[in-house]
């Protein structure tokens, strides 16, 4: 349960305990309580803290990238040719000749390699940690991809 749905939920069972007196009937409204702050989509303390949301987004972004290590780990790493993907992920664009692109994915870190005038300049490493959410949302759709490939390869072998 995220931070802000833990803090929905205090102020809903302080509601039923100070206007409750019915010992059984507390302990069902608590329990109705955590289904609905569970099934509700709408965020209304994220929405009035954007503070509390910008933790939310730094604990989605590890989890992203925890994601990105367990499917590489498992299934090696790779490219954006490996998923035949439509653009790589740019980290740097300066003018319209010159930009840096996310082109292969290891474990720890994404090879950036530097293009001007669709000629390459040079290379670098880069730790996902180090990535803006953008981007880090990006690799996990090639990754999500990455992963769809490789089982239907592994059930191609097994069949």
């Amino acid at each position: 349960m995220k931070k802000t749905e833990e803090i929905k939920l205090m102020i809903i069972e302080n509601f039923i305990e100070h206007f409750t007196t019915n010992e059984e009937e507390r302990d069902l409204m608590k329990k109705d309580a955590r289904l609905y702050v569970k099934e509700d989509w709408v965020d209304e303390i994220a929405q009035a803290f954007p503070i509390v949301n910008e933790k939310n987004d730094e604990q989605k972004k590890s989890e992203q990238i925890d994601y990105i290590k367990k499917v590489i780990n498992k299934h090696g790493s790779f490219t954006t040719a490996d998923v035949e993907a439509s653009s790589s992920p740019c980290i740097n664009s300066i003018q319209k000749d010159s930009c840096t692109l996310l082109e292969n994915f290891d474990t720890d870190k994404a090879t950036a390699v530097s293009y001007i005038h669709e000629t390459e300049t040079g290379e670098d490493f880069i730790l996902y940690e180090d990535l803006d959410n953008d981007i880090i949302e990006e690799i996990v759709s090639l990754t999500e991809d990455w992963e769809a490939d490789q089982l239907q390869i592994e059930k191609r072998i097994s069949n």
